[in-house]
């Protein structure tokens, strides 16, 4: 497998943040030798690695999936589909530069967090026929395949929503 754009990605945020294999590689509870496959594009790391990383270094974890999507010369690889550069609105390879959350950041959750508290309450207060009702079929198709996740991919399709609606707030 030919280097990606990710794989070179995690070697220079790890080296900018003076990290060596093995200090990433407990953060993440794996092995040195496997974090180093992630490194040289051996092996392609699990959801919750994705996760892990994105947290460690604050890079959004859309940014470390779609950079592992992409070799480092596009035009020599003929699997490759053109079609994710098209997504590719600002992907570069400088770690120093990565985006700060917005200014009103804290703002926008505290605003979903009464949202979500809100929400909850009118849960509370509503029968579970009445409620099952109210659910459209996508709503509890989400519910279904949401508890089927293991407790950990539960949160980081919660934290993924969470940046999905901070970020659309934005606009």
């Amino acid at each position: 497998m030919s280097e990606t754009r990710f794989s070179v990605y995690l070697r220079l945020l790890r080296e900018s943040h003076g990290l060596k294999q093995k200090d990433i590689a407990n953060k993440l509870g794996i092995t040195r030798a496997t974090y180093s496959h992630y490194e040289n594009a051996r092996l392609t790391p699990p959801a919750d690695a994705f996760y892990k990383i994105g947290k460690i270094y604050n890079v959004p974890i859309e940014k470390l999936i779609r950079l592992s999507l992409i070799p480092l010369d596009p035009d020599s690889d003929p699997d490759f589909d053109p079609e994710i550069l098209s997504l590719n609105d600002d992907l570069f390879m400088d770690p120093s530069n990565e985006k700060r959350p917005p200014s009103d950041y804290v703002e926008v959750i505290q605003k979903m967090s009464d949202m979500h508290n809100d929400f909850l309450m009118a849960m509370n207060n509503t029968s579970k026929n009445s409620m099952v009702k109210e659910l459209r079929t996508i709503d509890k198709e989400l519910i279904f395949y949401y508890h089927r996740l293991p407790e950990d991919m539960q949160q980081v399709v919660i934290d993924l929503l969470r940046n999905i609606l901070v970020r659309s707030s934005d606009t």
